[in-house]
């Protein structure tokens, strides 16, 4: 899930043709045994229901998904738009088993002290959801946080694959169903 606004968008051959990061996500993930639907977001974004329904095993989500050309979204910020867009979204997530990865370019992101103050500005009641909560700093990762960084993208990719239980062969593991011939 991700917004188009070019400010948020990574890559700058993908900016100001529609594109998100979430175009580059599915080209490193491409090779998973895994769906892959993209959800561009906005401030007037608003299927939280179908993604509910959905029901996913994991949701990758942009820090600033729901930027606009004139909101920077900082955590804590109450007052700031997109900042009560994403913590009304995650929040909705509460009653799923999906995981959830949001990622982001802010510095220290994926650190544990960062989640520590995120969890809180969320203010989840499901203990579960803290289990099931990543974050991923694309500056954590190395200088130049972009996904076509190949780093980067190594690192992405393993995070999900981690995440989601799949072997290094790109199979998902055997959940007790016997293979038919």
């Amino acid at each position: 899930m991700d917004s188009p606004v070019d400010k948020v968008v990574y890559n700058r051959r993908l900016q100001g043709v529609g594109a998100t990061n979430s175009d580059e996500i599915t080209e490193i993930l491409d090779n998973l045994p895994i769906m892959i639907p993209v959800e561009k977001t906005s401030l007037i974004w608003n299927r939280v229901a179908q993604v509910q329904k959905l029901d996913p095993e994991l949701i990758v989500i942009h820090f600033s998904a729901f930027q606009s050309k004139t909101v920077d979204c900082q955590i804590g910020s109450q007052q700031n738009e997109c900042n009560a867009r994403l913590k009304y979204f995650l929040r909705s997530l509460q009653g799923l088993k999906s995981k959830v990865l949001v990622y982001s370019r802010t510095r220290g992101f994926s650190s544990d002290k960062f989640k520590e103050r995120f969890l809180k500005w969320l203010a989840v009641a499901d203990p579960s959801f803290k289990e099931r909560f990543t974050l991923f700093g694309m500056q954590d990762q190395n200088r130049n946080p972009q996904f076509g960084n190949p780093d980067t993208a190594m690192a992405f990719k393993e995070t999900i694959v981690k995440l989601l239980g799949i072997d290094v062969t790109g199979k998902l593991p055997n959940k007790g169903v016997e293979p038919t011939h």
